[in-house]
């Protein structure tokens, strides 16, 4: 189980770096759109960048804190509740994170 706690913890920082990087490039890397979005003909690429920026920021922030509270928990007491309290929390939060992320791909990337 602590693997996945570690995974998902390098997962938040990768992504906050692709955050950061897309955010001073103006590039959207390949790792936050769909396979079929074709970037060279998306409509408004600008536009999805600063929709999705504080989103990541933010996706990204309780990703982290919801990951190390998973990994403390393996090493130090914490109480049960709140690990639960966290996994609930992460998973809800990737559901929302999905949604955002595909209704702005519709919206911005979209070539329709």
């Amino acid at each position: 189980m602590i693997a996945i706690e570690f995974l998902l913890f390098a997962c938040a920082i990768y992504m906050f770096f692709l955050t950061v990087k897309m955010n001073n490039t103006r590039e959207i890397p390949n790792f936050f759109i769909n396979n079929r979005v074709k970037l060279e003909d998306a409509k408004d690429k600008e536009g999805y960048i600063v929709y999705m920026t504080p989103k990541l920021y933010l996706f990204e922030g309780l990703m982290f804190v919801f990951s190390m509270i998973s990994i403390l928990a393996q090493f130090i007491y914490v109480p049960s509740w709140l690990v639960l309290i966290a996994n609930i929390a992460y998973i809800v939060i990737l559901f929302v994170y999905a949604v955002i992320s595909v209704k702005a791909q519709n919206k911005y990337l979209s070539k329709y």
